[in-house]
């Protein structure tokens, strides 16, 4: 069986090419969260096991990090950890002993 493309036709591997393309470009250009998706990661930081149950030990930014690249959020963005950085840091309890380092005291 002779499979016949014409050269309107585009092949399945170009059209895949061009949106991871157009995908890379919709990131370059954001800049930062919007307000909604701050609140939603705020949600989420609050959601990791660490904040449920806080305990004695600190917990480091970059298992935060980890865990939101996990649940789908963008951490690739130009200051995403400062941004991260300053909603942990509004939580209730949370005390930062150094940058990237956090302790959440019982209430």
């Amino acid at each position: 069986m002779e499979s016949i493309l014409y050269q309107d036709d585009e092949l399945p591997s170009s059209r895949i090419k061009k949106a991871r393309v157009i995908g890379l470009v919709n990131k370059l250009e954001k800049k930062s969260y919007s307000e909604e998706e701050k609140a939603e990661i705020s949600c989420l930081i609050k959601k990791h096991p660490y904040f449920k149950n806080p305990c004695n030990y600190q917990i480091r930014l970059v298992a935060i990090m980890k865990y939101l690249k996990r649940k789908d959020v963008d951490i690739s963005l130009p200051d995403a950890d400062l941004i991260i950085d300053q909603l942990i840091s509004q939580i209730d309890g949370v005390e930062r002993l150094e940058y990237g380092r956090y302790i959440r005291r019982k209430s």
